[in-house]
């Protein structure tokens, strides 16, 4: 919904006759926890800021947050902060620049704004403190939720921002919940990291580290640099999944209606894409694979293949490999090998319009299983630039 200042502030006539320069600073302290808590609404110096909040906290715990802002969360700095004992949350109205540009806010104006929600900090457990927030009328404004919190700390968010952040953190659990939103994750090890989105992008960047169990219903996509962990899991409906680098035991990706892009795979994959187009390796793939496409053609690049198999409904598989040691099996409405490749106790075969084709590359360490039931297979030999990763798929 629209939000006009103007309008607003005649709404708010009686809360504009008081004077905001700054709201006194107030502290507290826990008999139970010990824990120093610091509040300020409305500092000049920073110009959109509404609230702030200080909390002495424990090193090791958990922050749970449920907010309708959006949210950029990160861990304090361990130069700065070594004990990690500190909590700061700072909460900004941040416009869409065309609406920036247009009105001046001022703080009276931002004064106004803070009647419009509710803010809740609950730290009666300190070592499980719980952050909720909502808007008290169907007006709502953009806004910024900013927190810094300790390295180790658990978190569960929840979301309905335009956007959540997280970055930097080293801890057991992270989860995080969204609806509309861009979820973006940075340089995070967590044991478990598990991120569902109702409509919005996941984007991971640098390293995320953990046993990865992310999601998008509705429409979004799933795009990172490096996921490694014991286990893996993305699905999309509506979107794509692309992946730099993935380092997994054990690594599943699905997708209803996109393409899946894997550049670079280690471990045991699982694919299926059901309508879109699958490219694995274009780096490399070294481990098993199993693929499934029901409608889409289908682009793998192997360096050292184990257990490779490649199951298509519809569309063409196109298979580059270098010369090693693995058996091929292959069938399609037609199939074509590279001359390059030495194909050791080669048959060939048609059988009521399709062409099957068995042998082995220079031993049978590997296996290579390929099937098509409506489209060819064209296998073509890595180059030695190629085999050594210095290229991917070469335009034909």
């Amino acid at each position: 919904m629209a939000f006009k200042l103007r309008s607003l502030l005649c709404q708010r006539h009686s809360i504009l006759s008081k004077t905001f320069k700054s709201r006194i600073l107030v502290k507290s302290c826990s008999s139970k926890t010990n824990v120093d808590t610091e509040t300020s609404k409305i500092k000049t110096s920073q110009p959109g800021l509404l609230e702030t909040w200080f909390h002495g906290v424990e090193r090791f715990g958990r922050l749970n947050i449920s907010v309708p802002f959006s949210l950029d969360i990160e861990s304090l700095d361990p130069q700065e902060y070594s004990d990690m004992g500190k909590l700061f949350i700072r909460l900004n109205y941040t416009p869409e620049e065309k609406e920036s540009q247009t009105e001046h806010i001022n703080n009276i104006s931002l004064a106004a704004l803070t009647k419009l929600y509710s803010f809740n900090i609950d730290t009666s457990d300190i070592n499980d403190i719980k952050i909720t927030a909502k808007f008290n009328t169907m007006v709502n404004f953009p806004a910024t939720c900013s927190i810094q919190m300790p390295i180790n700390y658990d978190l569960n968010v929840e979301c309905t921002g335009k956007s959540v952040s997280v970055r930097n953190l080293e801890t057991n659990e992270i989860n995080i919940a969204t609806k509309n939103s861009l979820c973006t994750l940075r340089n995070l090890k967590g044991e478990n990291v598990t991120v569902k989105s109702n409509v919005g992008d996941i984007v991971c960047q640098k390293v995320v580290q953990g046993n990865l169990d992310m999601s998008v219903t509705g429409a979004g996509s799933i795009s990172t640099d490096r996921i490694q962990g014991q286990t893996i899991k993305c699905s999309v409906e509506e979107g794509n999944i692309s992946a730099t680098s993935v380092y997994s035991t054990d690594s599943e990706f699905t997708c209803n209606h996109g393409n899946i892009n894997l550049m670079n795979t280690h471990g045991v994959s699982k694919t299926t894409v059901n309508k879109g187009n699958l490219i694995i390796g274009t780096y490399s793939l070294d481990g098993s694979l199993e693929a499934k496409v029901n409608n889409g053609s289908t682009d793998i690049f192997i360096s050292r293949p184990d257990v490779i198999t490649i199951e298509t409904e519809t569309g063409d598989i196109n298979i580059k490999i270098p010369d090693t040691s693995t058996s091929i099996d292959l069938e399609g409405n037609s199939v074509t090998c590279d001359e390059k490749l030495n194909i050791i106790e080669k048959k060939t075969e048609s059988i009521k319009n399709k062409q099957k084709l068995s042998g082995y590359l220079s031993g049978t360490d590997g296996q290579i299983k390929a099937i098509t039931k409506d489209g060819s297979i064209n296998v073509k030999c890595l180059d030695w630039m190629e085999s050594l990763n210095l290229k991917g798929f070469s335009a034909d």
